[in-house]
């Protein structure tokens, strides 16, 4: 387990965002691995404003694919720093990819944040 947290946090800090979580299907994410990754990105401080929101999106996009595929999880509470529900991971979501278009190097790169954030954010209704 050990060595599991370790080879994670060094691929954090080298830039690999939650490895466990890369390229995995849905399905196969489970409450206790987000909540881990959630633990490990608290646990690292990144250099960056834009690299700590690369890094909370790509955990937030595992968690919204985990509760669209019909997931909920177990225990009430929080997943960097938003509820874990649909609503609240989009919300995260909304705010990673924001950050990313201010920070963004070019125009083109931003207005596709702009909108990916657009596109994500949850819904309100009057």
């Amino acid at each position: 387990m050990w060595d599991l947290t370790y080879r994670a946090q060094a691929a954090l800090l080298s830039g690999e965002p939650a490895p466990e979580l890369a390229g995995r299907d849905p399905a196969e994410l489970d409450e206790q691995l987000l909540r881990a990754a959630d633990d490990r990105v608290d646990g690292v401080t990144l250099d960056s404003r834009l690299r700590a929101a690369e890094v909370r999106r790509h955990v937030l996009e595992a968690a919204l694919g985990w509760i669209r595929s019909g997931q909920w999880p177990g225990t009430p509470g929080k997943l960097l720093d938003v509820e874990f529900t649909e609503q609240g991971i989009r919300t995260g979501l909304e705010r990673c990819l924001r950050i990313s278009a201010r920070e963004a190097e070019d125009m083109w790169s931003r207005f596709a944040l702009v909108d990916q954030a657009n596109t994500v954010r949850p819904r309100t209704t009057l």
